[in-house]
């Protein structure tokens, strides 16, 4: 049986829109994969900026204290700096007993601190003498926006 004209030009037609409709639906699934990667991508990085401004919001209320013996002239001198955004309230020094290098009656004088402002320093006289250590514990304690308590111990050496 032999197809007309008319039949063999549907038969093209209906076979070119299969062909069509095929290559649309395998764009049509790679498009979808492609865009549901750039979403997984969007959705990390929306994650990674919320980390990142949640770090910037606690650094806003967070003091950091900080301590370095500095050499004015002959003397040498304790420097406490607050280096954090907030300001730093009821700060306290310590040495441990038996450290001579601060005494107790400067410490009493100075502290507790009721603020040190950000990017502000309080000094105090650092008592050297012959057979003074290098190494001195210094303690510092203090409050600030974040939650009440830090407490930091530094290591530094004098010379």
């Amino acid at each position: 049986m032999a197809l007309s004209n008319v039949e063999l030009i549907t038969i093209a037609i209906s076979a070119l829109a299969l062909i069509v409709s095929g290559v649309a639906t395998i764009n049509t699934i790679l498009s979808n994969n492609r865009q549901s990667k750039v979403n997984e991508s969007q959705a990390e990085i929306n994650l990674r900026l919320l980390e990142k401004d949640d770090q910037e919001r606690e650094s806003t209320t967070q003091a950091i204290l900080d301590a370095n013996f500095i050499k004015v002239g002959k003397n040498h001198r304790l420097k406490i700096y607050n280096r954090g955004k907030c300001a730093a309230r009821n700060i306290s020094v310590s040495v441990p007993e038996g450290d001579t290098i601060l005494t107790f009656a400067e410490r009493q004088r100075k502290f507790p601190l009721d603020v040190l402002e950000p990017q502000d320093s309080i000094e105090m006289h650092a008592f050297v003498h012959y057979g003074t250590e290098a190494r001195h514990r210094i303690i510092i304690s203090w409050d600030d926006e974040s939650g009440l308590g830090h407490t930091v111990t530094r290591v530094k050496d004098i010379y």
